[in-house]
């Protein structure tokens, strides 16, 4: 891939799944962008396994534009409802 390439993980599959804790897959993925640069990621994930990321993250955030959306669920305290 060149540098400036655009990268999405998450897409429609959230990286962060339960597996991920056993199989690392996404760590050892995020390892590799921590050893390149120049490439443009976005993370979509709801799970805050990402959290166990975070020394990737800061580091892929040195080396190239990362984003990650975050998604904030809330219950309506009047109506017990999801938005």
């Amino acid at each position: 891939m060149k540098p400036g390439t655009k990268i999405a993980l998450g897409t429609s599959t959230d990286p962060f799944q339960p597996l991920e804790r056993k199989q690392l897959i996404t760590r050892s993925l995020l390892d590799v962008f921590a050893h390149t640069s120049g490439f443009g990621l976005g993370i979509l994930t709801k799970s805050t396994l990402i959290l166990r990321d975070v020394d990737l993250l800061k580091e892929i955030a040195r080396r190239h534009k990362l984003t990650v959306p975050v998604t904030v669920t809330m219950i309506d305290r009047e109506t017990g409802a999801h938005p």
